[in-house]
C-alpha cells in the first residue's frame, strides 16, 4: 500500500525561545517602571515649584496693586510665611495679617530659605530676598528664587 505521508510543519516556538522572550521582556518592563517612578517623583518637584512660583507673583501682583482686603486701613504689603509642609499668603494690615489662605506643599517639602517674603505696596520690592529650595524623599529638589527688586524665577 501507498501510504501518504503529510507534510510536516516547523512552526511554533521551542521552550527555550519563549523563555528567553519573556525574560527580555521583564527586564525591559522593570527598566521601563523604575523609569517611569523616577519621572514621576520629578514631576511631582517641579509642579510644587511652580504652583509656589504662581501665588509668590499672586501675593506680589496684589501688593503692587494695592489691594486691600476688607477691613483693612493701611496697606503694608503681602506675606508668605513658610512651614516645612506648607506656606500661608495673607495681607499684613496694620502690622497684622488679614484674611490668610494657606497652601501645601504635596509631596514636597521645604528644605532651605526665608521663613517669609514680605512684598511691599507700590513697587517697593521684597524684604527679604532668597531662594526657597523644595525637596521630595527620593533627593530630587528646586528653587524658587526671589530677587530684592521683585523678581520670581525658577532654578
Amino acid at each position: 500500500m501507498n501510504e501518504r505521508k503529510l507534510p510536516t510543519s516547523n512552526f511554533g516556538f521551542t521552550l527555550i525561545e519563549l523563555l528567553i522572550i519573556i525574560s527580555i521582556m521583564g527586564i525591559l518592563m522593570t527598566t521601563g517602571v523604575a523609569y517611569y517612578q523616577n519621572f514621576n517623583r520629578r514631576q511631582v518637584v517641579i509642579q510644587s515649584v511652580k504652583e509656589l512660583k504662581n501665588n509668590l507673583r499672586l501675593a506680589q501682583s496684589k501688593a503692587l496693586a494695592g489691594e486691600k482686603p476688607t477691613g483693612c486701613g493701611t496697606l503694608e504689603g503681602y506675606r508668605v510665611n513658610f512651614a516645612v509642609d506648607s506656606y500661608t499668603l495673607a495681607a499684613i494690615c496694620n502690622g497684622l495679617p488679614i484674611d490668610p489662605r494657606s497652601y501645601p506643599f504635596v509631596g514636597v517639602t521645604k528644605t532651605a530659605g526665608p521663613n517669609s517674603f514680605l512684598f511691599k505696596v507700590l513697587s517697593r520690592g521684597v524684604s527679604p530676598s532668597g531662594e526657597i529650595t523644595l525637596s521630595n524623599t527620593s533627593g530630587y529638589s528646586s528653587k524658587v528664587i526671589v530677587k530684592e527688586g521683585g523678581e520670581i524665577s525658577i532654578e
